[in-house]
């Protein structure tokens, strides 16, 4: 019997709706998301835009998330990520 197993490598996410990151570009984004998150992610730009010479002109504002990681390290980011962003969120909801 043949089987073929598909896996979600990536995630894309839009990030203006995150307060914190909203006026970044997406490399700031994503340098904020891997040094003060402590998950990394690339820049949506690399995939889907142009950063322009300003950072700015053609930016996407997605960050591409990858899980080639085992499942506790994707486990602590999805911990990470609720910690840091879920309270915002329930705040913003309750306005």
């Amino acid at each position: 019997m043949f089987c073929v197993t598909l896996l979600l490598t990536f995630a894309s996410a839009d990030y203006t709706g995150v307060a914190e990151l909203a006026q970044m570009s997406s490399l700031e984004a994503a340098m904020h998301m891997t040094v003060e998150v402590k998950v990394a992610c690339v820049n949506g730009s690399n995939f889907y835009g142009d950063l322009g010479l300003d950072g700015r002109d053609g930016d996407v504002p997605y960050l591409r998330f990858a899980f080639c990681r085992s499942l506790p390290t994707i486990e602590a980011a999805c911990v990470r990520l609720h910690e840091r962003f879920a309270p915002a969120a329930a705040g913003a909801a309750g306005e």
